[in-house]
Order: C-alpha cells, then structure tokens, then sequence
C-alpha cells in the first residue's frame, strides 16, 4: 500500500497556507511498505502549494471551493492516487502485471469551527485503471503555544471492492505456488496522524509527523500484503 506523505499533509498545510501566496519546500519521508519482502521506501521530493481565494493545489489535491459560507466549503477535488507498484519492487510480485498510479475526481466538503475542523472526500477514479470509489472523512484539531503547533488528525476511509481488488488483489493468471488467487473486497481503514510544527517567522515551517493506518482484512488477507498496518514518517521545512 503506497501513499504520498504530501498527500497525508494536506489537511495540516490547508490550515497553515497563506491565503494567495505560493509555498515551496522539501518533504523527507519514509515509507514502510505493507507488500512482502519490499524494502522500506526513503525519498526527499519538493512540496509546491498554493493556496487562493476558491483554488488551491495544497498537498498534491486540487481544489475549487464553488460554494464558501458560515464555515462550510464545498469544492471540486482532483488528485493522483499514489497507490500502485512494478512487479521488480519485490520478489512476491514476481509474475504479477504492475498496478499503475490512477487519478481521482470528486467532491469535497469541509466545516470549521472553534471546536475544530471535519471534512469529507468522495472520490473515483476517472482514468480506468481501477474503476474505484473512495470516501475519507477526517476530524482535525490543532493546538498552539507560541511558536509551536501540535495537530491530531482522526479518520476513516472506505474504499470499494473494485479499487481493493485492482491494488490488493490476484488474478487467477498470477496466481502460483504460495500466493493464491483472490478477490479483493471494499475496505473500511481508519486512521491517525500527528504533527509538530515550528514556526520559524511569518512564512517558513518546520515540520515533523507520522500517520499510521490500520488495514481492513480486505486488504491485510491479501497473499501479497504481510502487515495489517501502514506506517508514514514525514518532516518538512516549508
């Protein structure tokens, strides 16, 4: 399972981009891969955010808020799908065809308040690859002193039979000795995320977090996936 920490962010960077202005930075992040015997994944990749009036490219989602008013906003999202993988990322793939990276598009509606911030995505896939769905609702809530910021995030996602089963699943012509043919089923996976940040002036951040999600059997019952959880460690400056 193959998640971009810049995408894990984007809740936390909608909060903290300034309205108008273009934010650039650099992400490092690790990556500890649910599918057999694949290494653990560290990358430095740039962050490039903007965020407006009604668009914003914040997290690698794209956004346009048609609807804004008494704390609630409704946009059009699109973004890439990071899940996906090439057959030479690990032996227990061997044989198998590579799942490609897809595109979303969906709607998005989110609500602030003193009492913190919830937003809810529902997403498909437009390219064909899987043909899925996704719902993710998230509730944040940040907490300041001074110069420090500490962020939690709770959530849940839903994700359809059909994009488990492109991701997760093994067809009966890839099925061999030790990795038997299955049929991936719609997944329910919650999930954490934690942040610090310090506030370096007016416009530079530092960053520092991790999220950690807990996989449905539907995807953990996969003969290529041995871990019932997934691990993202992320810092930033931005």
């Amino acid at each position: 399972m193959k998640t971009r920490t810049i995408a894990v962010m984007a809740l936390f960077l909608c909060g903290h981009t300034v309205a108008g202005q273009l934010q650039m930075g650099l992400v490092a992040e690790s990556h500890v891969s649910t599918i057999q015997d694949k290494k653990t994944e560290v990358a430095l990749v740039p962050a490039v955010n903007y965020q407006g009036e009604r668009f914003s490219f914040v997290g690698g989602e794209l956004s346009y808020a048609f609807y804004q008013q008494d704390g609630y906003r409704l946009s059009i999202l699109g973004q890439r799908r990071g899940e996906g993988y090439e057959v030479k990322d690990s032996s227990a793939l061997e044989s198998m065809e590579d799942r490609e990276s897809g595109f979303d598009l969906g709607l998005g509606i989110t609500t602030t308040a003193l009492w913190g911030e919830i937003k809810v995505n529902v997403l498909a896939d437009i390219t064909g690859r899987s043909g899925g769905q996704e719902i993710k609702a998230a509730y944040r809530y940040p907490l300041q002193a001074g110069r420090w910021i500490f962020e939690s995030l709770l959530g849940v996602s839903w994700k359809s039979a059909e994009l488990v089963d492109y991701y997760y699943g093994v067809s009966q012509k890839e099925a061999r000795f030790g990795r038997p043919g299955y049929l991936g089923d719609a997944a329910i996976n919650p999930y954490a995320t934690f942040n610090l940040v310090y506030k370096l002036d007016r416009e530079w951040l530092l960053v520092g977090g991790c999220e950690i999600t807990l996989l449905d059997d539907s995807i953990a019952d996969s003969p290529i996936i041995d871990r019932n959880n997934q691990l993202n460690l992320y810092s930033a400056v931005l």
